[in-house]
Order: C-alpha cells, then structure tokens, then sequence
C-alpha cells in the first residue's frame, strides 16, 4: 500500500506577505472571528486602513495558507519605537505558534528599519495575549498610565 503524502491543511506553512488593498474584508472578517473590536466606521474603515497601507510608517503584513488569510498584523513605527498595534490569528490556529510567528516577522521588520524598542498595547481582559507576548519577552509596564482623545467615539 502507498504512503499518504497529503499534508493536512494546518501541516501546510503559512506564507507571510505585505497586506494587499484587496485583502481588507477577509482581514476584517479575522478580526470578527478573533475577537478583536471593529470600528468600521473610524479607524478600521476600508478607507481608513486603505489610507494607513500607502504610509512608510506602516507595516500591515499577513500570513496565507492555501489562499487563506490566517493571521493578520497592522504595525506603525514612529521612527523610535516600532507597535504592534493589531495582532490577529484564525481561531483554529491559535495556540500553535502562529502569533509568535508573526510578532518575530514584526521585529524583524523593526530591526530592518533601526528599531530597537517594540510595544504593543492589550487590553486587560485578554490574558492568552498578555501570556503570549510575555513568553515572547516582553515585559509588562505598569507603570505607564494610557491616555488617549478621541475626536469621535468611533475613531
């Protein structure tokens, strides 16, 4: 009998690449499924994020596997400090290292740009993030209070 030589779905490697214009709804549809609060029409707004791609400071990458969006991460970089700002991965394949993988893409990204210093922002409630970036090696900063002003609520 002949050996099975089919990679099942999830054996298949993600590839990572630039995000593309074309790749917004099925990057929002990421976010929806992950989790991550959508404001479709503020910052996250296909206008918004389009604007965004065209920017040097930004870095909008995804991982694709057999044609799929899976991950996605919209970084920016204010020429010091490089954030990563949106960190999603598919459900399904979460808990197998993919985040990690895309926060290493990150940072190499930064270091091509001189970067020395990453950060992120996370929200409270979301352990498995905080979990996630601390076994990476970043370090929790208590000590920074977040502001922020918004023009609008959903900006």
């Amino acid at each position: 009998m002949a050996k099975e030589t089919h990679k099942a779905g999830n054996d298949v490697p993600p590839v990572i690449r630039d995000m593309r214009g074309s790749d917004y709804d099925a990057v929002v549809d990421l976010w929806r499924l992950s989790g991550l609060k959508y404001s479709g029409s503020g910052r996250d707004s296909r206008e918004a994020v389009l604007t965004q791609l065209t920017r040097p400071s930004s870095i909008f990458f995804v991982a694709e596997r057999e044609g799929r969006i899976v991950a996605a991460a919209l970084c920016t970089h204010d020429g010091r400090k490089g954030w990563i700002n949106r960190l999603a991965v598919l459900p399904k394949c979460q808990q197998m290292g993919m985040g990690g993988m895309m926060v290493r893409e990150a940072e190499r990204r930064f270091r091509e740009l001189g970067l020395e210093i990453y950060s992120c922002l996370i929200m409270a409630d979301n352990e498995r993030s905080q979990q996630m970036f601390a076994h990476l090696g970043y370090a929790r900063q208590d000590e920074v209070v977040y502001y922020s002003k918004r023009t609008r609520d959903d900006a």
